[in-house]
């Protein structure tokens, strides 16, 4: 479950509703890959609540734990995590926050992951660029993404 204020600000609001709807449009389309949205409402604390399937950790908690993986494992962690970011963009979203701690499992099982927190996602719309991207800090775009020369 995941709490946010509610904002004065029309726009921050905005970016939390975004948030629940690409989880329930993305988690309906792809429920073994994406985490679930079960519930999307304003609470009398003045608060946006978000409730999602119950996970037992993050793909970040794994990697801390254990420091090294069979080829196998690494294997069904990417494919995994591939196929969750097909999904996103098939249905034409950028998630923009990728990283360990994005990924759940919903089990003890490696072949549960799934892509969450959707809090930066936005539409592809053909005019996003690496200037637009955006993540949590200490993430920063390739030196070699950002002197890419675009076509427009």
């Amino acid at each position: 479950m995941k709490l946010v204020d509610v904002s004065r600000s029309e726009s921050e609001n905005d970016v939390v509703r975004k948030e629940a709807e690409a989880q329930q449009l993305l988690s309906a389309v792809n429920e073994k890959r994406i985490v679930s949205l079960k519930a999307f409402f304003r609470n009398d604390q003045n608060q946006f609540v978000l409730v999602t399937e119950e996970t037992v950790g993050t793909l970040q908690q794994l990697i801390e734990a254990n420091h090294s993986f069979t080829e196998h494992e690494v294997k069904v962690i990417a494919f995994g995590a591939l196929e969750a970011l097909l999904t996103v963009h098939n249905n034409y979203h950028i998630h923009r926050n990728i990283h360990p701690s994005s990924f759940f499992f919903t089990s003890n099982d490696l072949n549960s992951l799934k892509l969450g927190n959707f809090a930066c996602v936005t539409d592809e719309n053909g005019f996003n660029s690496a200037s637009g991207l955006k993540g949590i800090e200490g993430f920063r775009v390739s030196p070699q993404l950002m002197c890419l020369e675009r076509d427009i």
